[in-house]
């Protein structure tokens, strides 16, 4: 189904350029992403910027590296490639027939 597809290169986009996006760039770690047969982990170094809660995380905004947001802002192809490669590398052939 293409809805789904897409569903999953959404996803799989969102999730990894947050993770990159977002992280911690003093913690010399890196952006881990762990793949297993019922859930896909993606654990990006250091602790939550700001004000940012547990509890509120999904009605707050804060951009921790906001010069590197608006840079990957201003390239949506960018994007839409990275994402397209991300679900590829994540869920190999399946993305595409799913």
């Amino acid at each position: 189904m293409v809805w789904k597809k897409r569903s999953i290169h959404h996803r799989s986009h969102e999730i990894i350029t947050n993770a990159v996006l977002h992280r911690d760039y003093s913690v010399a770690d890196d952006v881990h992403i762990r793949i297993f047969d019922n859930r896909v982990e993606v654990v990006s170094p250091g602790m939550l910027p700001a004000h940012i809660t547990p509890e509120n995380i999904l009605s707050e905004r804060f951009a921790r590296n906001a010069a590197i947001v608006r840079l990957i802002n201003k390239f949506p192809d960018l994007r839409t490639r990275m994402s397209e490669r991300a679900a590829t590398l994540l869920y190999g052939d399946a993305g595409d027939e799913a």
